[in-house]
């Protein structure tokens, strides 16, 4: 899928970014992105677990529940 090129790396965060107040399905990621719709939701998945602990740190909260399996627990 060629996502580590930072070329389309933004093409990828231009399209989750001027939604306009939309949100973005997996089925039209997968096909924007040449990608089946499961691949498409692991990865949203994880855009999701990357905003939800942005949020956390900057409002200097712990990790969302479960979030600590996944990134290690260093904020105690």
């Amino acid at each position: 899928y060629e996502l580590f090129h930072e070329e389309r790396a933004g093409i990828i965060a231009d399209f989750l970014t001027t939604l306009d107040g939309g949100s973005v399905s997996a089925e039209g990621f997968a096909e924007q992105f040449g990608m089946n719709r499961a691949e498409a939701v692991i990865f949203l998945s994880w855009i999701n677990v990357g905003i939800k602990f942005k949020e956390a740190s900057m409002d200097g909260q712990a990790p969302p529940e479960g979030l600590e399996n996944i990134i290690g627990n260093n904020s105690k």
